[in-house]
């Protein structure tokens, strides 16, 4: 400190640089308020899984209706000759 001479301590940037922390401090500030409005919730998230499982559900139904219309156009194209020969 050179004996307590206060002037020699005192460095003319500082004001700028802790203006420039005081900025960036607000600054994030305003990021973790967007951050924390657009967040999701547990009650989100759950609501969901809850969706995905009813989609998984109905898309299962689903495929098992298209495998058996699938099989059936299978079975019937193979029968559809033998039926037109036994009419012909």
């Amino acid at each position: 400190m050179n004996g307590g001479n206060r002037k020699q301590d005192y460095d003319p940037n500082m004001e700028a640089r802790l203006a420039k922390v005081e900025q960036d401090v607000a600054d994030l500030k305003v990021a973790v308020k967007v951050i924390q409005e657009t967040m999701a919730t547990r009650t989100d998230i759950e609501s969901l899984r809850t969706q995905i499982e009813a989609l998984k559900a109905y898309f299962e139904a689903r495929q098992t209706r298209m495998l058996m219309w699938i099989i059936s156009a299978v079975f019937f194209a193979q029968l559809l000759p033998l039926i037109a020969r036994h009419f012909s």
